[in-house]
C-alpha cells in the first residue's frame, strides 16, 4: 500500500521509515480510551524536525489534506481522533528540553516531552513545573498548556496556559512565527512587552498551528511537604 504518490511525497520530507498508510499502524491512531468513534487516518507521519513539519503543512495545504497533531496518545474526548481522514502527524520524537532558565525561571520544551520526563529533569535542579492533573506520566507535557489545563500548581499560579511565557508555532500556510517575548529578544522570559496574540493558538487543538516549541514558568521545588490526613 506504499504506492501512491501522497506517500511518495511525505516520504520524501520524512524518509520511508517514518510515514505509514498499512492498515495495523492506521488503527493505532484512530481512536482513544474513551466511547468515541474511531476513524481512520490515510496516513501517520513521524516529524522530527521543525523544518519538517512546515514542509507536511505545505504539502497538505495544497493537496487539501487535513492534519491531526498528535503527541503521546493518551488523549481522551476524541482530540486526537482523525475523523475526517488525512495525516496523523506523530511529534513524540521532537522530544528535547531545550532550556531551563534558573535565571529568569522558565523552560523550553518540544512537543514530545512527556509529562514524566519534564518532572524529572527539573527535579534534578530543585525545581518542577505545574504538572498536568489526571494524564500519566507517559502523557505530553505540551497539551497539559496549550489546551487550557489544570496542573497541581493551578491553585497558586493559575491554569497552565497562563504560565506560558512564549511559543514557536508552524501556521496553517507553513509560516514559523514566535509568539511572546522571544520574538523580539533571545529569552523567553514573558508574554510581552508585545501584543499577546496567544488566544490565536490557545484550546485550538492545533487548528490554528502546530507549536513546536513551548515556554513555561518554573518554580522552586519545596525541600519538605507536609502531609495532613484525617478520618471520620
Amino acid at each position: 500500500m506504499a504506492g501512491d504518490k501522497i506517500y511518495a511525497l511525505l516520504a520524501d520530507i520524512v524518509g520511508s521509515e517514518n510515514v505509514s498508510n498499512e492498515l495495523h499502524t492506521l488503527q493505532g491512531y484512530s481512536c482513544d480510551p474513551t466511547t468515541n468513534p474511531p476513524s481512520l487516518p490515510d496516513y501517520v507521519v513521524i516529524a522530527t524536525t521543525v523544518e519538517q513539519i512546515q514542509k507536511l503543512v505545505r504539502l497538505a495545504n495544497k493537496e487539501r489534506i487535513p492534519i491531526v497533531p498528535a503527541v503521546g496518545m493518551s488523549n481522551n474526548g476524541g482530540l486526537t481522533i482523525p475523523v475526517e481522514g488525512g495525516i496523523v502527524l506523530d511529534l513524540h520524537k521532537m522530544n528535547k528540553i531545550i532550556e531551563i532558565n534558573e535565571d529568569i525561571g522558565y523552560a523550553i520544551v518540544e512537543p514530545g516531552v512527556t509529562i514524566g520526563q519534564a518532572d524529572a529533569e527539573l527535579k534534578k535542579r530543585g525545581y518542577w513545573v505545574s504538572l498536568p492533573v489526571g494524564p500519566p506520566g507517559s502523557a505530553g507535557l505540551m497539551p497539559g498548556y496549550i489546551l487550557h489545563g489544570y496542573g497541581h500548581l493551578g491553585g497558586k499560579f493559575g491554569i497552565n496556559s497562563e504560565q506560558i511565557t512564549g511559543m514557536e508555532v508552524v501556521l496553517p500556510d507553513g509560516e514559523l512565527v514566535r509568539l511572546g517575548g522571544c520574538a523580539v529578544s533571545p529569552y523567553w522570559f514573558h508574554r510581552t512587552p508585545i501584543p499577546d496574540l496567544m488566544g490565536l493558538i490557545l484550546g485550538w487543538q492545533g487548528s490554528t498551528g502546530i507549536v513546536t516549541k513551548l515556554g513555561i514558568n518554573i518554580y522552586p521545588r519545596p525541600k519538605f511537604k507536609a502531609m495532613v490526613g484525617w478520618g471520620i
